[in-house]
This record gives structure tokens, sequence and C-alpha cells, in this order.
């Protein structure tokens, strides 16, 4: 078969030349674009045939992206074999003359990078020729959270400036002491909203009310009389009915549910005032004062512990040598078994009762609660009950003796 080319015929060995052209010229073309890319006159940072490596150093403490061993064509001493040795001053220091000779700026005045690239290598001596800082540049090679936590990094967050401790510490002392105060505030004005009903409404022991709220009420009472009183002088007797009507139906209370009278609402505005000037209802409750602030709580601390172990000391050492409590241990031992909010809550000759019934033995504590329920007992339902009581053994004014 013969094969022409614009009407002339075409040998065998021309034919074959142009076949092996048309299956070459593609690798030709790849070849000689990978060629142009590596003869490209486009400068590098990197010196030709060398590496230097990456460093985790966002913050560029030391020497930014690159390995600051392999800038100064060192093996990194992690990578380094047991003939290679250690890196030493010595190494550094001929390495780095020999590369500053090689690239210095004046030396290559053709190449734009070679200022950059003299400082990259300066900077790599500068840190390894640091003892110091070369242990802490070998430190953070393979530890980047040890690396963020001293100097942050600049891709998500970084570290926020330190603060003054001792601002941070009176801020915090500050706040807690306004708390503390506020909540003292609170829990006062928590017992006075409650006394105030108490006495308005004339609640008894069973129903809420207490030795605080009776007497406020019968002092509010009695000074309603004394001034309707100089009030009524030189009046008419049908006045004075008028206005012994008026405080007998302010003294029958029941002014919650319904509207209050005038003579009710009098009463009331007294009571308020009454219970606004109690300062200390007891058992902690009480007005706030700079005794509550956390400030003077946190000095206290050290008295109180003292305290504490010391009354403990002091029962411990009564007890086995069997020596007979005086009144301070009594009384300790008193008010440790009621609780600082019940031997407030009694009355001076409650008191003195309490401290003669051994009340730091159980059972004397137990049958000493349970005449105080009897006590906020109707009539009807304290006699049932004591009748029950009698039954299952129950006898009066029986307290256990114990120790001393």
């Amino acid at each position: 078969m013969s094969v022409y080319l614009r009407g002339r015929p075409l040998s065998l060995a021309a034919l074959c030349m142009a076949t092996a052209y048309l299956l070459l010229l593609p690798r030709m073309t790849v070849a000689g674009w990978f060629s142009a890319e590596l003869d490209s006159d486009e400068p590098t940072l990197i010196p030709p045939n060398s590496t230097w490596g990456s460093f985790y150093d966002p913050k560029k403490i030391f020497c930014g992206e690159y390995d600051c061993y392999r800038i100064l064509d060192i093996t990194p001493p992690h990578e380094r074999s047991a003939d290679e040795g250690e890196v030493t001053e010595k190494i550094i220091t001929s390495s780095y003359r020999a590369l500053s000779r090689v690239w210095h700026p004046d030396k290559n005045t053709k190449d734009k990078l070679a200022k950059e690239r003299f400082v990259k290598i300066a900077r790599a001596y500068e840190v390894l020729s640091d003892s110091k800082v070369r242990k802490e540049y070998d430190f953070f090679r393979d530890r980047h959270d040890a690396y963020v936590e001293k100097y942050g990094t600049n891709v998500l967050w970084s570290y926020a400036p330190k603060s003054d401790v001792t601002l941070v510490i009176f801020f915090l002392l500050f706040v807690g002491s306004a708390l503390s105060y506020l909540l003292q505030k609170n829990k006062w004005q928590n017992v006075a909203d409650h006394c105030i009903r108490a006495a308005y409404e004339n609640l008894g022991p069973s129903a809420g009310g207490g030795r605080e709220s009776a007497e406020v009420r019968r002092e509010a009472l009695a000074e309603i009389e004394e001034e309707d009183n100089r009030a009524m002088e030189g009046k008419s007797g049908r006045e004075k009915k008028a206005a012994k009507r008026m405080m007998q139906a302010a003294a029958a209370g029941g002014g919650a549910s319904g509207e209050r009278t005038k003579a009710q609402e009098r009463l009331y505005k007294l009571i308020v005032k009454k219970v606004n000037q109690i300062d200390d209802f007891g058992g902690g409750f009480h007005k706030p004062s700079l005794r509550d602030l956390m400030v003077v709580r946190i000095l206290k601390v050290p008295l109180e512990i003292y305290r504490t172990l010391y009354w403990k000391c002091r029962i411990s050492y009564r007890r086995r040598r069997k020596i007979e409590y005086n009144d301070d241990d009594v009384l300790y031992l008193t008010k440790k078994a009621v609780g600082v909010i019940g031997w407030d809550a009694e009355t001076p000759e409650q008191q003195k009762i309490m401290l003669t019934l051994k009340l730091w033995i159980p059972e004397n504590l137990e049958r000493l609660k349970e005449e105080i329920e009897l006590s906020r007992m109707g009539r009807g339902a304290r006699k049932q009950a004591k009748r029950d009581k009698k039954k299952a053994g129950w006898k009066d004014d029986q307290y256990v003796e114990g120790e001393n």
C-alpha cells in the first residue's frame, strides 16, 4: 500500500519518522514545561540544593515557619544518629560563618532575596547560640500546646494580658461582702415580715406566733390606748365610747383577708414601726452590720477554729477526769444542744430552766422537745396528748441525771 502526501509518494522510513514524532510530541511538551519551571529566574528564599524544614512558630519567636537547624544546614538533634553526636556550639558557629560568607548580600548583589536570606541565617544563629533559648526551642518542637500556652497563637485565639492578682482579689472580696450584706438583710426582713403578720393577726404559738410578735402587739395596743386617753380628755361620754369601740375593733385584728378599718390600719402601721426598731431577733436574724461582711467573716475563721478546738479539748478533759462541769461548761453544752436559734428564741427565765436540765444528754433534749410541742397545742389537744403519753409511761419532770 502506498501513502501519498500532496500527491507525492512517501517512503517507509519517512512514515516511521513522522509517526515517532507525533507520539513523542506530548512528552516533549510536558518535559519542556517542567524544565522551564525549574530553570525559572524567579528567586526563592530557600537556597538551591537545600531545605529549611518547618517549625510551629506562628508568633515568630524563633525562626518563624522554618527550622533554625535546617537554615544553618545542621541536622536537628532528634534526627541525628549516634555517629553524628550532639549539636555543639562549635558546629553552630562554624556552619553560620560558612553560610554567612556564601550568602552575604554584598556578594549576591543580583539576588533580590539575599538580604532577607542572610537575616534568616543570622536569626537562626542567634537562637541556637544561646543555650537557654536553644533548650526552649528544642522543647517546643513537638509540644505545640506548650508553645500556645506560653506565647499564644495568631490562628484562632490568643491569651489575654495577665490581670493584677491583687486587684482581682480585692474585687472578689468586695462583691462577696456586698452579697453577704444583702443576704443578711433579706434574712432579717423575712423574720420581720413574719413578726408583723403574727402581731397584726394576733397569731398564737400553734399558728406561727412567738414571743416577739406578742410583745410587739401588746406594746402597740398600749401605745394606742395611751394616745386615745390623752385625746379623749375633755370629750363627752359618747365620744369616749366611740373611741373605745374603735380600739376594740383594732385589738380584734381580722384584717388579713378583708379591708382594714382605720383603727386596724393605725395598729398595723404602729406594729410595722415597732418591728423595724428591732435590730436582732436572735439566732442570727439581725440587721446587717460590718460583722456580716465576707471579709470580716474570713478574718474570724481562725478565731472560730480556736474556740471550737478549745471547748472540745476542755469538755473532753473534764469527762475523762470526771470533773464536774462549771457554769461556763453548762452554758456551752446547753447552747450546743439546742442550737443558737433555739436558745435565743427563749425568754431569760426559760433559759435559766434549760441550764438545769442537762440537755446535752439526748434523752433530756428529746424530753424538752416534747414539752415544747405540747405547749404549742391548744388546751384540749394538749390534755389529750398528755393522757396518751402518760399511758405510754411518760411522767412529768422526768429528766435523766446522766453525767455530771
